[in-house]
C-alpha cells in the first residue's frame, strides 16, 4: 500500500489533506490485508478445483478409451456369432442335402431292382437270357454310378 500516494488521491478528489498516521489508514490497511487474504483462498480454491477438473477429466477419458473398447470387443463377439450361425445352417443345409440325394438314390434304386427283375423275368420268358444278363450289367452300372455319386457328395 502507497500511502503518499493515497493522501494525494485523497487531497486531489477533496481538498482535504489527510495525515499519514490517520485511522482511515488503518481501515485502508485492514481492507487491503481482508482482500488479499480473500485473494489468496480463492486462488487455492481455484487451484483445488482445476485439479479436480483434471482428475475427472482423466476419468472421463479412460471411461471413453473402456467403452470403446467394450464396444469393439462386442462387435467382434456378434461378427463371431454370426459366423457361428452362418456355419451351422450351411452344415445343417448340407445334411438336408446328403439325406435327400440318399432318398432318391435310394427310389431310383428300388425302381432299378424292380425294373432288373421284370426285365429278368420277360427275358426268362422270352429265353433271351443274353439281353437279361446285359440288363443285369445296366443296372449294376446304374447302383455303382449312384454309390460312387454319394461317396463324392459325402467327402465334399
Amino acid at each position: 500500500m502507497d500511502i503518499q500516494r493515497l493522501q494525494n488521491q485523497v487531497f486531489e478528489r477533496t481538498g482535504i489533506r489527510i495525515d499519514a498516521v490517520d485511522p482511515v489508514f488503518t481501515v485502508v490497511a485492514l481492507n487491503e490485508a481482508v482482500f488479499e487474504e480473500l485473494m489468496r483462498a480463492y486462488e487455492e480454491a481455484q487451484a483445488k478445483s482445476n485439479g479436480e477438473l483434471d482428475e475427472r477429466i482423466g476419468s472421463l477419458v479412460v471411461l471413453h478409451r473402456n467403452l470403446v473398447a467394450a464396444g469393439k470387443d462386442l462387435t467382434e463377439r456378434a461378427d463371431q456369432a454370426h459366423l457361428n450361425s452362418a456355419l451351422k445352417a450351411a452344415a445343417d443345409a448340407k445334411a438336408d442335402i446328403m439325406t435327400a440325394a440318399r432318398q432318391a438314390v435310394s427310389a431310383e434304386m428300388e425302381k432299378a431292382v424292380a425294373l432288373l427283375a421284370k426285365a429278368t423275368e420277360e427275358a426268362r420268358a422270352n429265353g433271351r437270357r443274353g439281353w437279361g444278363v446285359a440288363i443285369v450289367q445296366a443296372a449294376i452300372g446304374g447302383i455303382v454310378a449312384a454309390m460312387i455319386v454319394l461317396a463324392v457328395l459325402q467327402i465334399k
